[in-house]
C-alpha cells in the first residue's frame, strides 16, 4: 500500500469515488503539531474550525498556518514595474509586472503567503539549485509554494530534513510562466526593453507533503537551472507551511459554485476539498456529510464521505436549486459546511453564485424543417433529459416550446440532420 494517501472525488449523494489515488500528503500519527511563533497568518476561513476539543469525540483546531520569509535566499530579480527596470525572470531579460500582482501577505488558493516586493534591484524569488532552506522547528502536515518555470515547466526531487537525521522526498516543480494558467495570471510580461508584451504569464500554487510524526528543520530545493535562454528552470516566490492537527480535525478547501449540472439530477455544482488534518481517521460512523448553506438556494444532494484517512483528501461536488424567483447569477454570500458526529466540523464562508445562467450561442443555431433547433454532435457531450447540454441549457421554459435534434457530422456544405433515438425526442420537449 502506497504511503501517501488518497485524493478523491465524490459527486454523488450516495458517495461514491470517482477517481484514482494519487499522492498528497504522509499520513499523520499522533503527535502533537508544534510550529514557530512568529510569521503565521490567520487562514481559518480557509481551515474551517472546527468545535469542541480533539480528545472527547469533537473536533480540534486546524493551527494556523507558518509563513516562512524567504528573503535571505532570494536571489534573482523576477519581478520589474514600468518605473523598475533591470530584472531577468527568464534569462532572456522579461519579467514579471508587478503593477498586476500581490504585494505582502496575500491569501491564494485558500493559504496565506508573504508575496515579496517588486521594488527596483530587489530580489524576489529563489531559483531552485539544491538550497537548504531552514525552517522554523515544527510538526507540519504540508508546505505550500508560489512556484513558476522559464523556459518550460521543470520540476525535481525536493528534500525535507527533520530534527531526528531523518528524511523524506517528493517531487517539487511549477509550470511555463508563458502557459498563464496558474493560480496568480497576469495580462501581459515585461520586454527586456521595458515594453509591454500582450501575452498571459503567471505563477501556480503547489503542495509538497512532509511527515508531521516528526519535527522538520529544513528543506532542500531540487537542482534545475540558472536562468539560461532556452533552459528550463524553477523560480519559488513564496512558502507556507501547514502545521498538523491532533485527533479530529478537518479542512474545507477551494470552494466554490460553477456553472456546471450533476449529471444524475441536473443539480448546480458547488465543489470544495475536504482534507483530514487530524491524527483519527473518519468512518462511516462519523456520519460525515458535506453541504452548503446559502438564502436563495438550498442543498438537493450532499455528500457524504464514508471514510478519510489521515492525510487524505477528497473533492467534494454538492447539489443545490435556487429558490422560486432567484434569477441565475446571483451572487449571495455562503457557507459549504461539513457536519460529523452532530456537529460542524469545519465551514468555509464564499460568495456564490447562484443558478445556471441561459446558454447564449455566439451565432444563431440553424433551424430543421420541422422547427427544432439543430445541434451539431460534437459539441454535445451529454444530453439531460429536461433538455440541457452538460453545463449549460438549450433553452428555458419562458422560450417557445423547441425540441433539439443532433445535426450529423457532415463536410463543408453538406448539413444533415441525424434524428436522435425515439426516447431522446421525447425528452427534449423544452
Amino acid at each position: 500500500m502506497s504511503s501517501y494517501p488518497r485524493r478523491l472525488v465524490l459527486n454523488t449523494a450516495a458517495g461514491a469515488a470517482v477517481g484514482t489515488a494519487v499522492g498528497t500528503a504522509a499520513a499523520p500519527a499522533a503527535a502533537a503539531p508544534g510550529s514557530a511563533g512568529t510569521g503565521t497568518a490567520d487562514g481559518s476561513e480557509a481551515a474551517g474550525r472546527g468545535t469542541g476539543d480533539s480528545g472527547g469525540g469533537g473536533w480540534g483546531t486546524v493551527p494556523a498556518p507558518v509563513l516562512v520569509p524567504l528573503g535571505t535566499w532570494f536571489d534573482n530579480d523576477a519581478i520589474d514595474t514600468a518605473e523598475a527596470r533591470g530584472g531577468d525572470f527568464d534569462g532572456s531579460g522579461y519579467t514579471f509586472p508587478g503593477e498586476e500582482l500581490p504585494s505582502g501577505k496575500t491569501e491564494i488558493a485558500d493559504v496565506p503567503f508573504d508575496f515579496p516586493s517588486s521594488a527596483a534591484g530587489a530580489k524576489n524569488s529563489v531559483v531552485a539549485l539544491g538550497q537548504r532552506i531552514d525552517l522554523p522547528k515544527g510538526r507540519y502536515f504540508s508546505a505550500h509554494f508560489l512556484v513558476s518555470c522559464g523556459y518550460g515547466s521543470t520540476s525535481g526531487q525536493a528534500t525535507v530534513h527533520y530534527a531526528d537525521g531523518s528524511t523524506s522526498s517528493a517531487s517539487l516543480g511549477g509550470p511555463d510562466w508563458y502557459s498563464g494558467g496558474g493560480a496568480i495570471t497576469v495580462p501581459y510580461r515585461y520586454k527586456p526593453d521595458g515594453s509591454k508584451e500582450e501575452h498571459r504569464v503567471s505563477i501556480d500554487a503547489a503542495e509538497f507533503p512532509l511527515d508531521p510524526r516528526r519535527e522538520a528543520v529544513a528543506l532542500t530545493l531540487p537542482t534545475t537551472n540558472a536562468p539560461q535562454e532556452g533552459r528550463s528552470s524553477l523560480h519559488v516566490f513564496a512558502l507556507t507551511l501547514q502545521p498538523g492537527a491532533e485527533g479530529r480535525a478537518l479542512a474545507l478547501r477551494g470552494a466554490r459554485s460553477t456553472t456546471s449540472l450533476l449529471e444524475d439530477s441536473g443539480a448546480q455544482s458547488v465543489e470544495a476539498t475536504v482534507i483530514n488534518m487530524g491524527t483519527v481517521g473518519i468512518t462511516a460512523a462519523d456520519g460525515l456529510v458535506v453541504g452548503v448553506e446559502v438564502p436563495g438556494a438550498r442543498t438537493v444532494q450532499p455528500v457524504p464521505i464514508p471514510r478519510l484517512d489521515p492525510g487524505e483528501q477528497v473533492r467534494a461536488r454538492i447539489g443545490i436549486r435556487s429558490r422560486t424567483g432567484v434569477e441565475p447569477g446571483t451572487r449571495q454570500g455562503g457557507r459549504v459546511v461539513a457536519r460529523a458526529r452532530g456537529q460542524e466540523a469545519a465551514a468555509a464562508e464564499r460568495e456564490l453564485t447562484l443558478g445556471v445562467p441561459d446558454y447564449q450561442a455566439h451565432r444563431r443555431l440553424p433551424e430543421h424543417s420541422s422547427g427544432a433547433l439543430l445541434v451539431p454532435g460534437r459539441q454535445v457531450r451529454h444530453l439531460h433529459p429536461l433538455g440541457r447540454v452538460l453545463g449549460t441549457r438549450v433553452g428555458t421554459g419562458r422560450q417557445a416550446v423547441r425540441r433539439v435534434v443532433l445535426a450529423a457530422h457532415a463536410g463543408p456544405g453538406q448539413p444533415h440532420v441525424h434524428a436522435p433515438p425515439r426516447g431522446l425526442r421525447r425528452g427534449f420537449r423544452l
